[in-house]
């Protein structure tokens, strides 16, 4: 996944420009920044899913505005920041939606079901098959989304705040299904506003704020308090934990 020179926008209005990414397979990529800064923007101009204003976006080396829906749909797939739950589907029904790609209705195979069955199964899910999906907890759907991820099996995904909302459990979780997707050799792209969680799963980050890019490294390159202070305008503590930083706002600094 590819973005070079990319101005990034909605109805025409330039939110952040002069973005150059790669993300290749295997790895996690984080889109930090302040609220309103353009993450979910970005996301959804690197799914295809609006087009950008200037500068090109590839997947697989293909635009993936132009792909018509199923082809775009076997290339990248997505969590959304908030999904509907009241349309009546259960947790398999949702997971089979997956498939689309590769099915003319949402039972349409065995195939498809068998996948959905084993994607519910690889996030510890299984149980909740049969379960209305607007019945379960936060921590639920998400695993649920999450295998609907895993049974869409794309090359790469985009995940716009996984964690919201989630217990610190379930964060862990979502952190470790993201880097097992990335283990089976898919590329991945998450917006969050958590650094500390950030600095866990994700192996480079980019940092956009003031509608521009403010940083695009190493997570640990990103996450000093230095730069991060140049996007956020406040001040930040680092610590090292397990071989990884850990990064949270210095509330009494100044």
């Amino acid at each position: 996944m590819k973005a070079h020179d990319l101005t990034i926008g909605r109805d025409g209005r330039a939110i952040v420009s002069g973005i150059n990414l790669e993300v290749a397979l295997g790895e996690v990529v984080a889109v930090l920044g302040p609220n309103g800064c353009g993450k979910t923007t970005l996301l959804d101009t690197l799914a295809g899913l609006i087009p950008p204003i200037a500068g090109t976006t590839l997947v697989s080396g293909q635009p993936p505005f132009s792909l018509k829906p199923k082809d775009r749909a076997r290339l990248v797939a997505g969590i959304p920041q908030s999904e509907p739950t009241e349309h009546g589907l259960s947790a398999l029904e949702t997971v089979c939606l997956g498939r689309y790609a590769y099915s003319q209705g949402i039972f349409d195979t065995r195939e498809d079901r068998a996948s959905a069955i084993g994607a519910l199964a690889k996030v510890n899910a299984k149980g909740l098959a049969a379960r209305p999906l607007a019945s379960l907890s936060g921590g639920e759907r998400q695993r649920v989304f999450f295998a609907r991820v895993f049974a869409q099996a794309a090359a790469f995904l985009v995940a716009d705040e996984p964690t919201a909302n989630l217990d610190p459990d379930h964060q862990c979780t979502a952190g470790r299904l993201l880097c097992e997707f990335a283990s089976e050799g898919k590329g991945v792209v998450v917006a969050t506003h958590d650094l500390a969680w950030a600095g866990s799963f994700a192996d480079r980050a980019l940092l956009i704020a003031d509608g521009r890019v403010v940083a695009c490294a190493e997570i640990e390159r990103v996450l000093a308090p230095e730069v991060l202070r140049e996007a956020f305008h406040s001040p930040f503590l680092s610590f090292e934990g397990r071989g990884r930083p850990i990064t949270v706002p210095d509330h009494l600094g100044s």
